[in-house]
């Protein structure tokens, strides 16, 4: 029986015969990723773990936080601000002090990265500095998404792939694949003369963390991004055999 073309799953311009999920015409980038890139980012989770415990002043952080330099640490607490993770707040006493607290969504976000720490004690890969942040920089690569997502209801060999992704310069979705297996991301086997990659379990635990970054997503960004939708039926599909019962 022949097998059927893969679909792409993004609003990159379509190959001929090939089914596009239309993503709103937004960038291509994975609803989700924006909290695992603030995260993912230095200092940031070291920071939001010290202010878990209460509020802290610059100076305090920058005792307490080993390794980190003022300007690093004024700039990391800038973005998360911005961001709404933290927030300042001037204590009562004459003159005033500026201390930084945890904001709601900054404690929702750091529960992420405990989810993701608990994910990567689960396999192989250790992240050396700050645990889970090797699963949340994946969870930031929309191309590592995309291609998992791509393969989470049938195996496909690299020229079929390469139909139901946007298009990569040439090699790089080979190293890709090839980095993925090594990762524990992806398994392989033999179907006649084509080798089919299809996700590992430790894949769609991944896929099933994307889906709390979704949820964060969704309840703190207003408007919600217009691809909403097909991004959530795409990590759906990756991580559903983990829910399905046994046969």
């Amino acid at each position: 029986m022949e097998r059927r073309r893969p679909q792409r799953l993004t609003g990159a311009r379509p190959r001929a015969g090939v089914v596009v999920v239309d993503h709103g015409g937004s960038r291509a980038a994975f609803l989700g990723q924006r909290p695992a890139g603030l995260i993912a980012r230095p200092w940031a989770i070291a920071i939001l773990l010290e202010l878990a415990d209460g509020p802290r002043r610059p100076h305090e952080l920058e005792r307490r936080i080993p390794g980190v330099t003022h300007a690093a640490l004024m700039h990391r607490l800038g973005h998360l601000a911005r961001a709404g993770v933290i927030a300042m707040r001037h204590s009562p006493s004459e003159p005033p002090r500026a201390h930084h607290v945890l904001t709601d969504r900054g404690r929702e976000l750091l529960a992420l990265a405990e989810l993701a720490a608990r994910w990567e004690a689960r396999t192989r890969l250790r992240t050396r500095a700050v645990p889970g942040m090797w699963a949340l920089r994946t969870l930031a690569d929309e191309r590592a998404l995309e291609v998992l997502c791509a393969l989470a209801e049938e195996d496909l060999d690299e020229r079929e792939l390469a139909l139901a992704v946007r298009p990569l310069a040439e090699g790089t979705l080979q190293r890709r694949l090839a980095a993925h297996t090594r990762e524990g991301l992806l398994a392989r086997r033999q179907a006649g003369r084509a080798t089919l990659y299809r996700p590992t379990d430790d894949a769609r635990r991944l896929g099933a963390l994307a889906l709390r970054a979704m949820a964060w997503e969704l309840r703190w960004s207003r408007p919600a991004p217009p691809r909403a939708g097909a991004d959530l039926v795409a990590i759906l599909r990756l991580s559903a055999p983990l829910a399905a019962p046994p046969a």
